[in-house]
Parts: structure tokens; sequence; C-alpha cells
């Protein structure tokens, strides 16, 4: 998929109305998983015609903090709608009233280590460390027994 240079004057009509564009990053605005210097025109473009952009991601509020920091963006989503900043802000917040953070996450790892009591091949994300809401693992084993599987059995799998 490639990206099609807007040419503002010739749709100004249709995009009048148009004040947000909220949209996913992996896989709509990557292309092989990086941003193309087209996607940075057009984004600048967007904001120079006062069109607001949020993007949109499950990646970890750590993350978002950068992109939001150094992208001509209104704002971004993250932790899967857990977490947002806007860029004049420029600080994470929780979507919902979080009480104690420290609290809260010591939740969400006790979760995690009772499923990996039945899962022991779980590990922890190499981004967990930087969120806030949500809490992520690691199950390459399973991508490794459907190799196996596959290659075990073929087709007839």
């Amino acid at each position: 998929m490639s990206l099609t240079k807007i040419n503002f004057d010739s749709v100004k009509n249709e995009l009048k109305n148009i004040k947000l564009i909220a949209t996913d990053i992996d896989g709509t605005l990557t292309k092989n998983g990086q941003f193309s210097s087209q996607l940075l025109s057009s984004l600048e473009t967007l904001k120079q015609q006062n069109i607001l952009v949020l993007l949109i991601t499950g990646r970890s509020a750590g993350w978002c903090q950068g992109l939001v920091n150094y992208l001509p963006v209104w704002g971004i989503i993250g932790e899967n709608g857990g977490v947002y900043a806007l860029k004049e802000s420029q600080s994470m917040k929780p979507l919902t009233a979080i009480n104690d953070i420290i609290e809260h996450r010591q939740l969400l790892q006790n979760n995690f280590e009772e499923i990996r009591q039945q899962f022991p091949h779980l590990q922890l994300s190499s981004d967990n460390q930087f969120r806030v809401t949500d809490w992520t693992f690691d199950c390459h084993f399973i991508y490794h027994l459907t190799f196996i599987i596959y290659h075990s059995f073929g087709s007839r799998a």
C-alpha cells in the first residue's frame, strides 16, 4: 500500500468540514514498520490545514509519550485505550481513574503471576515497564508450537 499525496486545493470543499482524523498507527500509518517521509509530510500538511490528528495504538505510555512530543499531531491514545496525551500538555494520563498507580501495577503483576502458573512459558514484554494501565506479555512459544505443528503435519493440520 502506498500513500497518495493529498492536493488540498483540489479537494478543499470536501475537507472543509473535517476537524479531526483519528487513526491507528501500526500497519495503518507505518510502512514496513516505519514512518515514511511522505507520512510525516502529510501530518504536517494536515496540521497546516488545522485538521487535528489523534493517533491510537496499543503501544505503551512511554512509547506514546515520545510520539506525541515529536510528531505534528494533536494527541495520542495508547495502551488500547488506557492512557492519552494531548500535545499541549505532553503528559500521559489514564482515561479512567486509577487512585493508586503503584497498587494498580502490583495487582496486574499478581494477576500475571497467577496466569503464569498455568502457562509458565509466558514472559514479560520488553515494553511492560513503560506501561501504566495494562500488562503485556509475550508468548513466542505459541508461534514456535504452530510452526512445529505445521511442519510436522503439513497441510493436514
